[in-house]
């Protein structure tokens, strides 16, 4: 394998398809250790090009909520997620 540097969208993909034709390769062989640097490089590239920002706590508990089909009132038991929840509601001024 020929590891390059990941400058651009081109080497992504082509490191992205290099990788899946290897990702079979036996622990400790040349090809996984040739892997693991190819993982690095990407997700090097990825993290400085299609940064993901971390939800808002609340954010995602309320999007959790909603995919259960479930609302806040679900949350009344659960001490830690409800004493958060009410925190930062009351910041918010969205309850008293």
């Amino acid at each position: 394998m020929d590891i390059k540097p990941i400058r651009g969208e081109s080497r992504l993909r082509a490191g992205t398809a290099t990788g899946g034709r290897v990702v079979e390769c036996l622990e400790g062989s040349t090809e996984s250790d040739e892997l693991d640097i190819l993982a690095t490089l990407i997700e090097a590239y990825e993290r400085e090009h299609y940064p993901v920002e971390l939800p808002d706590p609340i954010e995602a508990i309320k999007f959790r909520l909603e995919q259960k089909g479930k609302d806040s009132r679900a949350l009344i038991g659960s001490s830690a997620i409800e004493r958060v929840f009410m925190r930062s509601c009351r910041a918010r001024g969205l309850c008293r």
